[in-house]
Formats: C-alpha cells, structure tokens, sequence
C-alpha cells in the first residue's frame, strides 16, 4: 500500500512540474512528434513558395508578351522576318532578321543578318551584324551588299554600313570602303573615307564618293588616283591576197 502512495505521489509530482515547465515554455512533445511537425511546417512552406512562384510566373510571362505587344518594335520596320526573338530589358534580339522593300524608283532591295538588336525605344532603329544585302537598280542591274555592321533607319529608309564593306555591282564594278551611307528611297549612297573602285580595265583610289540617280551619277572627291589599262590597239588591215596587176 506504501508504495502504490508513493508510485501515484510521484506521477503527479511529475504532472505538476510539467504543467508548470508548459506554462514557463517547454516543450513536452515526444521527439518523434516533434520531429513530424517540423518536416510538415518545412514541406508547407515549400509548397507556399511554389505556389507564388507559379503565380509570379503566370503574372510575368504575361506581362512579357504584353509589354513586345505594346510597343510592337517591329511596327515602323518594312517586312521583316527572323528566325528567333529574345528580350533583354529593352532590348530586342533576333536570329537571321531578313528585311525587304522597295525603292522609289520601283527597284526592290532585301537586306539579311546574321543578327539583329532593336531598343524598343528606338523602334524605328536596328542594329544588323553581318549584313549581306541585295539591291535592284533602276538600270535592271542588281548590287550586292556585304558589311559587318549595318545600321538600318527605316524611318528615314537608310543604312549606314561599316566594317569592311564591299559593294559590287553586276555592270562589273565593286567598291571597297570602310563605311558608307545609303539612302534607299533617294537612290543615293555616299562615302567619306578613302576608298578604292574596281572597274572592268581600270581602278580608282577616292577620298569621297557620292552616288546619286539610283546609281546613274558616280562623283569622286578629294584626292583622287586612278589607273587604267591601255586599250589593244587595233590589228592592222590584212594585205591583199594577191596583188593588183
């Protein structure tokens, strides 16, 4: 009997000090227990997370195509298609752009790239790596365009090339310059470095050049040097076979 009185005063002594230990705010809770609330509150908080990062990107993804929606950076250019798109901040950029018009003169011109970037806040501007362009001339001749860079306005429907640009036209001449300017609706192009012209039996060295008349006016400024092969002279008249009695 004494020691079931004293078994029984034990365990209620211990009861006493847990509640006390409680309300002071210790835990009491079985370390299997505890262990299972802890990876639930983790698992809870993972899936909360989850859930606003979908929600951020069903928001975003949106927001996106919206704001390419919005300010339409391909709006002010001619036809134009490319093989891939990226966005940047405020930057476009394309894969293989390859853009097309037509002059005033009625000759078309169809300019492609290895690579485009567009500022959406220069709608009007692109950005062409690596350009490889085709124009028709009002004479039914058609000129080939290669450049590394290339800046295209097509508000102004201009293009100013630069590095190593070469320009070759299929009436036989090329152009070899470091830049140039191009006017596609004045039919005009225009250079103001040194430059070196090929020509079917001659070359010509220029400090400027000026193309205007969609290519029916060639100028030539500054210092300029040319040679020119000498013309064959013509075979003299055959004598006669048999002569005159």
């Amino acid at each position: 009997m004494t020691d079931l009185t004293s078994d029984v005063d034990d365990r209620l002594a211990y009861v006493d000090a847990r509640d006390r230990d409680l309300r002071a705010g210790m835990d009491y809770t079985p370390p299997e227990r505890t262990n299972a609330v802890k990876a639930a509150a983790r698992h809870t908080a993972r899936v909360r997370l989850l859930k606003r990062a979908i929600v951020l990107g069903a928001i975003l993804g949106p927001s996106t195509i919206a704001i390419i929606a919005i300010f339409n950076p391909f709006r002010n250019l001619p036809a134009i298609t490319v093989s891939g798109v990226g966005v940047h901040g405020t930057k476009i950029t394309m894969d293989n752009p390859k853009l097309s018009g037509v002059q005033q003169g009625g000759g078309p011109y169809q300019i492609v790239a290895k690579s485009g970037i567009q500022d959406i806040t220069k709608p009007s501007v692109i950005e062409l790596i690596g350009v490889d362009a085709n124009v028709g001339m009002a004479d039914k001749t058609s000129t080939h365009i290669l450049s590394q860079h290339g800046l295209y306005d097509s508000k102004a429907d201009t293009m100013v090339l630069s590095g190593d640009v070469k320009i070759a036209n299929t009436s036989g001449y090329t152009f070899h310059m470091q830049s140039a300017t191009m006017n596609f609706q004045a039919g005009l192009l225009v250079s103001h470095e040194r430059l070196r012209v090929d020509l079917k039996g001659g070359v010509v060295n220029s400090d400027d050049l000026a193309i205007s008349n969609n290519g029916h006016v060639i100028a030539f400024r500054g210092h300029i040097d040319s040679t020119f092969d000498a013309p064959d002279e013509a075979p003299a008249p055959a004598a006669s076979a048999q002569a005159s009695r």
